[in-house]
């Protein structure tokens, strides 16, 4: 089987590469791990091995220039990502940008491995912005992530781990959650808003990080 293009979405111009054979081990693994009943993924390899273990269609709006899935199969691709970003993605950094490579690599190498994002359908342009959306999905996925984390550790407390986080891992989310920016307001003891949080994740000196950071909290707010 041919190596399957991924972008880390950080890094330079040239994408890193996984082979399809570990990314089909990877989202068996991701799949077969979820303990909250069956995963809404089942339906997707379902779907993959009835379609004989080939890329599914999938269609990206490059015509609106959103850069996101659409088609009938658009559904499944924020799904098997968000599966994976618990499964792979350790839900303590401050920002998807900061995510390690390898961890980000595991979280959206499915989409490579379930969908037909081939390169050869789009113009270099276009493609690069497919992966950048593929990589903004994940970034959705991973604050929604670290957000029932930090719900779980203000509700329940910190005596029994967050489901599927080894002890050094959540440790680590303890400390992040205790640090100032995360504190409950010392005057009304709530706790910051999910759109606090982000314009704390996603500011550096006053500035946002990107325009695209900016325009979501500005449809947000």
């Amino acid at each position: 089987m041919a190596d399957v293009l991924h972008h880390g979405g950080d890094g330079g111009d040239e994408p890193p590469h996984q082979h399809a054979n570990s990314l089909q081990v990877d989202c068996q693994t991701a799949t077969a791990a979820k303990k909250r009943g069956p995963s809404r993924s089942l339906h997707l390899v379902k779907l993959f091995e009835s379609n004989g273990k080939r890329p599914l269609p999938i269609e990206f709006d490059t015509q609106e220039g959103t850069y996101l899935p659409t088609g009938d199969n658009q559904k499944y691709v924020s799904r098997v990502v968000g599966t994976r970003v618990r499964q792979f993605v350790h839900p303590y950094f401050d920002r998807w940008a900061n995510v390690p490579e390898e961890q980000k690599a595991r979280a959206t190498g499915c989409v490579y491995e379930y969908f037909d994002v081939n390169p050869s359908r789009y113009s270099n342009a276009d493609y690069k912005l497919i992966v950048d959306g593929i990589e903004d999905i994940a970034a959705r996925r991973y604050r929604q992530y670290k957000s029932d984390v930090n719900a779980y550790i203000r509700d329940k407390g910190t005596a029994v781990p967050y489901r599927g986080l080894t002890t050094e891992v959540w440790e680590k989310c303890i400390e992040r959650s205790s640090s100032q920016k995360f504190k409950r307001d010392p005057q009304t003891q709530e706790w910051p808003s999910v759109i606090e949080t982000f314009k704390v994740n996603h500011q550096r000196n006053g500035e946002w990080v990107n325009e695209r950071a900016a325009s979501d909290y500005v449809r947000t707010s």
